[in-house]
């Protein structure tokens, strides 16, 4: 094996892949041209963000992020404006990360945007072949995901910061219990647990990914006896995840609930999943809006 196909091979293993189950007519050739039209595909759109500058909520946030010496404060003090709202120090830990580099310059933050943007769309590419999706299809489904107006909006909005890091982090989660399954390594289940924390930690919407990875725990659980008990506590390894988020928000928060929408947390996670279903047509409709 020569230096570039060591490169290669490479690669496949860094997004979750495996060289020696790689999906049909998948090679190392065709997904680094996959890789190089979905780099060049998110800079096109993302470009006229760098023409942008700051929008509502950014002003909040970013005074919040310059006003703060350490991001650690975030991880233990209830951080929002609106008292006993929302526990997201991964997010604001971002925000004071970003400032640290590029301070008030929006161009700046404007580049970080586009790598973590780049990095979810490589992310669920990878994930889909590692599903074993055949690569054209895979290649479709995640040039639909960063041509559609929501996925750039919110990519573009700096203050939507939070909804970006919980879908990063659980796109690696999934990539981590996906290899976990296929390789039975302890890292790769480790290196989920602590994506499906950070996930929650970003925005409590990443919860939604501990109830993935535990369904697909579950699956190979009822699909493969010998595997049951081994997938069992794995999953029960993801319910600890979230009773675990949950616990140390609370403490932060003295509450389960949240100060903005007066139900439970729980309550609310529903109420927007639910939303999310009756807004399918109109996401898939490549409608610009929403609402």
């Amino acid at each position: 094996m020569n230096d570039a196909e060591r490169s290669a091979r490479s690669f496949e293993y860094s997004v979750g892949m495996d060289p020696s189950i790689d999906p049909p007519g998948q090679g190392p050739h065709r997904l680094w041209w996959s890789t190089l039209l979905i780099l060049l595909l998110c800079g096109l759109v993302f470009w006229p963000g760098f023409s942008a500058d700051w929008g509502r909520d950014d002003y909040m946030q970013l005074a919040m992020a310059r006003l703060v010496d350490s991001p650690l404060a975030f991880f233990i003090t209830d951080h929002f404006p609106l008292p006993n709202s929302v526990f997201r120090p991964m997010g604001f830990a971002s925000f004071w990360l970003g400032q640290a580099i590029a301070g008030s310059d929006f161009q700046g933050h404007a580049a970080i945007g586009l790598a973590l943007f780049a990095a979810i769309a490589l992310l669920f590419h990878a994930l889909l072949l590692r599903f074993g999706i055949r690569p054209l299809a895979a290649l479709v489904a995640t040039l639909m995901l960063t041509l559609h107006p929501v996925s750039v909006g919110t990519a573009l909005w700096w203050s939507a910061r939070f909804d970006i890091l919980a879908l990063l982090f659980v796109l690696l989660a999934l990539h981590q219990a996906r290899m976990h399954l296929l390789a039975s390594r302890g890292r790769h289940l480790a290196l989920s647990l602590v994506a499906l924390m950070a996930a929650a930690l970003s925005k409590e919407i990443g919860l939604i990914g501990a109830a993935a990875v535990f369904l697909l725990f579950q699956h190979r659980a009822w699909s493969d006896r010998a595997a049951f008990w081994p997938a069992q506590r794995a999953g029960l390894s993801c319910v600890l995840v979230v009773l675990v988020f949950l616990a140390w928000r609370s403490v932060v928060l003295g509450t389960g609930g949240s100060g903005i929408v007066g139900d439970g947390l729980w309550q609310s996670l529903i109420d927007g999943l639910l939303r999310w279903f009756e807004l399918a047509p109109v996401y898939f409709g490549f409608q610009p809006r929403l609402g």
